[in-house]
């Protein structure tokens, strides 16, 4: 078995393999012991590495010089201001200003669009909360209800479900009605046959 270890990110991917095979259950008691003892040396290796990271940047810290460097960092990223709030997106990402398309998207309620609650509601203006959890008489939008994607926007959430077959939604609305267009009930029929097909659902009778 490999003994060096040839930096951080490289211990923390190996580490997550060990793990993924220990989690997996196939192997001898003596392979488990050796992966095992490989994870603790590259856990302490990883650790110490944190360590010398933080120590490092409280010297900065120290001496006045982690402030200037964040800045300049944070000048380097694309950003925008929006109503006080400070948005960065990732260099190799850039922020379009293309006409939003007709469409509609049932988001699952950890997709990177909604798992940040915070920046959900600074968002769109709602909060949304995962409520499979929560004691029935208590839910407001229902227990796995999904938020709904209207082009650029999140204007509320849908509660799917086969019955007999057959495809359900319970579509609520954050203004109380669906917007006016023809195109969003259009675009709202075409994710919900997406769904259909997903599931492996007949279409309804016209």
């Amino acid at each position: 078995m490999e003994t060096t270890i040839k930096d951080f990110e490289a211990a923390i991917a190996e580490l997550e393999a060990i793990v993924k095979k220990l989690e997996d259950g196939d192997l001898a008691l003596e392979q488990s012991l050796a992966l095992y003892e490989r994870g603790v040396q590259l856990s302490r290796f990883c650790h110490a590495q944190l360590e010398e990271a933080e120590r490092r940047i409280e010297i900065l810290n120290e001496r006045g010089e982690l402030k200037p460097a964040l800045l300049r960092a944070r000048r380097r990223l694309s950003h925008a201001s929006v109503d006080g709030v400070e948005w960065y997106w990732p260099a190799e990402e850039a922020a379009d200003a293309d006409t939003p398309q007709d469409t509609v998207h049932f988001l699952a309620p950890f997709d990177p669009v909604v798992w940040d609650r915070r920046r959900f509601e600074l968002l769109w203006g709602w909060a949304y909360r995962f409520e499979a959890y929560t004691p029935e008489k208590k839910r407001t939008r229902g227990y796995y209800a999904l938020p709904l994607l209207w082009r650029e926007r999140v204007i509320g959430w849908a509660n799917v479900s086969v019955t007999n077959g057959a495809l359900e939604a319970n579509i609520g609305y954050v203004s109380g009605r669906p917007p006016r267009e023809p195109r969003f009930r259009q675009a709202l029929d075409s994710e919900l046959d997406s769904l259909r097909r997903f599931l492996g659902l007949d279409s309804p009778a016209s």
